[in-house]
């Protein structure tokens, strides 16, 4: 890029090696996105936001990648899935694309918007246009949006915005989405005025950018290359394509024209047409201005909430002059929303965070800016007040070591942000006059005359809000600088973890569980490892909690159902004898609007009856939204698929959905199991537990026998199924034979026989 030293891209020997093999042969494929992303210029050059961050990759990397421009987006979308292109400069992320694609952390958010013809009935959700003809642009991350969670509407795929705003103007669709941007371009520059903006879509882009998925180290380089970007390139590149460009010009000329031939007109009739013409005029100019503004208050505006948005915060946080003790930036994200959002639907999901902009704005005061710059992130800009300082104490609001330098400023900041947090915990009510209770987590930093740049002061406080929803949801921390070591390093452990899913590092083990009655391995149950290249084996308890962290744990989810699946099914090939394989299934993996599909084309993938295959939940699953839930559950278990409640009598227990839900076992928690001989409650919930589950016709599993006391004691309570190192510790697959299982089945028939000896004497 003109006017920066680029920083080069710190690589591993083995990536650097990588890219060298490649010779400049990796293929990038472009397409034009005008009028921000991509366009062909005056002299048919490429230029945009999205071509100059490749620019920037490309010097960060010492490469040049080939560039294929594509002749649209969706063709270049065909060409990724094809493998007759490496990289596409900029995506969104979809669970389409994820089948071809593999993607970077996001560069850019752009929303989009529902248009209507002017004049016609405002619709503004999607939900509205069901049975109507629906403009959007083929191969966008829009249409496979609007595909998956409106199959009702009629789909009507443009080859660009251009074309979509064409068929809206000419009456041939009900609506088109696009961002203000293309709106702005294509509409407006075009001349078409009647194009009302109707809403928001529900769905912004994301851009990223993406890799073919069968090279993983590629997405990894990517990623390093965009890591190494200064914060004064990424703030010059945002801050040029930030806005639109106008386009509402009155045309002088053409106004003299029409004025010349007024003038030669004669009569009466000359001065009447002159005379409307100029009321039209001044009518059209004023349409257009309305537009305009209507258009730049998009660009640095949300739809949803009215607030600012990232462009709009950027500008105001360039604009703060930090007087006396600095001002303060808090970000504000809402706990657990992208759960609720899949739970409760996208409307209500825009609801909640159009009711919480509207309280912040109420409780707030004056702050210097107030934005929604993500998803579920606010972000509060107000003046420290110095004559305040003396007031916030220590002892009332604790620092951490090594802070005791600008005591007053975080101290008061600490004392804004728990005030905040405690107004956002009120019920919020909905149109629908349900009560939600909505928590959220703050993080922060002070921000004094000398600062560094906005945009590092922005990157410092959105480290410490992801510091605080790790270590201390629901509450607030300040940024330090050892915040910032910890977030490289969970950097560094999710993209370990993301070349571990994809590169084989990853292992099953598989723990048996035996019929006491019939002496009989019945199941096993598959646990994930880890086996890392420089540090060994990673303990699962570590690695799984970085995968819910960083949003990898659908995608191992994922990997350990086909690989459990596809064992079994190998099994049972091989004659052994059981009868299901048992697959933990997290919260977030199974809230996913296509867990159902995605379950089911495992099985038909890797051959495996779903009778086979039982898949273990948490009570947690119930607690947010009971219909969802058992909606999914009937639907797998009408095909057959088996569900067991995992660490059943330690989370949200119902008589209710034992009941009514399609759950064939209940596995006991393995604490009540270890203390089930000296621990008398211990041993009266296990035997209600089991006298319950018989009661409903359930199979019941203990986990976590370890010695014949306590399969004694489970056999007396006629417990169904046991698992535990009394049997066998988890073993690797090359462990698992025929002979192995009836080892197993003739030890344990043997302890029950060893110790009725004595009654049999």
């Amino acid at each position: 890029m003109p006017g920066f030293t680029e920083a080069a891209a710190t690589l591993t020997e083995s990536e650097r090696l990588w890219l060298q093999q490649q010779n400049n042969t990796l293929r990038v494929g472009i397409a034009e996105v005008p009028p921000q992303q991509a366009y062909l210029n005056e002299h048919g050059k490429l230029e945009g936001l999205a071509i100059e961050y490749l620019d920037a990759v490309e010097a960060a990397l010492g490469v040049e990648f080939e560039r294929v421009l594509a002749p649209s987006y969706g063709d270049m979308m065909r060409m990724a899935r094809a493998r007759e292109i490496d990289i596409v400069y900029a995506a969104s992320r979809t669970a389409e694309r994820e089948t071809f694609l593999s993607f970077t952390s996001p560069y850019n958010y752009v929303s989009n918007n529902i248009f209507v013809r002017a004049g016609d009935e405002p619709l503004n959700s999607l939900a509205l246009f069901s049975g109507e003809r629906f403009a959007v642009t083929e191969g966008s991350a829009v249409s496979e949006y609007v595909h998956t969670h409106y199959p009702d509407i009629n789909l009507v795929k443009a080859r660009s915005s251009a074309e979509a705003f064409n068929m809206l103007t000419a009456g041939q669709v009900r609506g088109a989405a696009a961002t203000a941007a293309s709106a702005y371009k294509y509409a407006y520059e075009a001349g078409l005025h009647n194009v009302a903006l109707s809403g928001s879509l529900g769905y912004d882009y994301a851009i990223s950018m993406a890799g073919r998925n069968d090279w993983p180290v590629l997405t990894g380089i990517l990623q390093k290359a965009l890591d190494s970007l200064s914060s004064a390139q990424i703030e010059t590149i945002q801050a040029r394509w930030s806005s639109p460009s106008d386009s509402a010009r009155v045309d002088l000329a053409q106004l003299r024209e029409y004025l010349l031939v007024g003038a030669l007109s004669i009569g009466l009739l000359v001065l009447t047409g002159l005379f409307l013409w100029n009321r039209m005029l001044q009518r059209e100019v004023a349409q257009r201005r309305q537009a305009e503004a209507r258009l730049e208050f998009l660009a640095y505006h949300d739809v949803t909430t009215g607030l600012l948005n990232r462009s709009g915060f950027l500008q105001a946080l360039e604009r703060c002059e930090c007087q006396q003790g600095g001002c303060g930036l808090v970000l504000l994200g809402l706990d657990e929303f992208r759960v609720k959002n899949e739970l409760w639907g996208q409307q209500t999901g825009n609801e909640i965070l159009h009711c919480m902009g509207v309280r912040l704005k109420s409780v707030l005061p004056e702050p210097l800016a107030l934005a929604r710059i993500g998803g579920d992130v606010f972000a509060i800009l107000f003046t420290l007040d110095a004559n305040e300082f003396e007031k916030c104490t220590v002892e009332d609001n604790p620092l951490p070591q090594g802070h005791e330098s600008g005591r007053g400023e975080r101290a008061q900041l600490s004392a804004f942000a728990e005030r905040l947090l405690e107004e956002v915990r009120c019920p919020m009510q909905l149109s629908d006059n349900s009560r939600q209770v909505i928590s959220a987590t703050c993080g922060g930093v002070v921000m004094s005359d000398g600062q560094e740049r906005v945009t590092l002061c922005l990157q410092q406080a959105e480290v410490a809000l992801k510091y605080a929803k790790r270590e201390q949801r629901g509450g607030f921390m300040l940024y330090n600088a050892s915040m910032w070591q910890d977030d490289t390093s969970s950097l560094r452990w999710t993209e370990q973890l993301l070349l571990a899913i994809k590169s084989g590092q990853l292992f099953l083990e598989y723990q048996p569980q035996l019929d006491l009655q019939r002496h009989r391995v019945v199941g096993f149950e598959a646990l994930v490892r880890w086996l890392h290249p420089e540090r060994g084996r990673v303990p699962p308890g570590e690695f799984i909690s970085h995968a819910e962290q960083s949003g990898l744990i659908s995608a191992l989810g994922e990997w350990v159902l086909k690989e459990a699946c596809r064992q079994a099914c190998t099994w049972r090939m091989q004659g052994l004898d059981f009868d299901y394989v048992a697959v933990n299934v997290s919260v977030r993996q199974f809230v996913d609007a296509d867990f159902a599909r995605k379950v089911l084309r495992v099985l038909e993938e890797t051959g495996l009856p779903a009778h086979c295959l039982e898949l273990e939940i948490t009570e947690t699953l119930f607690m947010n939204e009971y219909d969802s839930v058992c909606e999914t559950l009937h639907s797998l278990s009408r095909h057959g698929i088996r569900f067991s409640i995992d660490d059943f009598g330690t989370g949200f227990s119902s008589l209710l959905y034992l009941k009514q839900l399609p759950v064939e076992t209940i596995k006991l928690a393995q604490e009540f199991v270890l203390d089930i001989t000296g621990d008398a409650s211990s041993r009266q919930i296990v035997s209600a537990a089991t006298q319950l589950g018989h009661s409903l016709g359930m199979r019941v599993i203990a986990e976590g026998v370890e010695d014949e006391a306590v399969e004694q004691v489970l056999q007396d309570l006629n417990c169904d199924v046991v698992q535990g190192y009394l049997y066998s510790k988890p073993v690797p697959v090359s462990e698992v034979s025929a002979d192995w299982m009836q080892r197993l089945a003739l030890q344990s028939r043997a302890v029950t026989v060893t110790r009725h000896l004595p009654e049999l004497s």
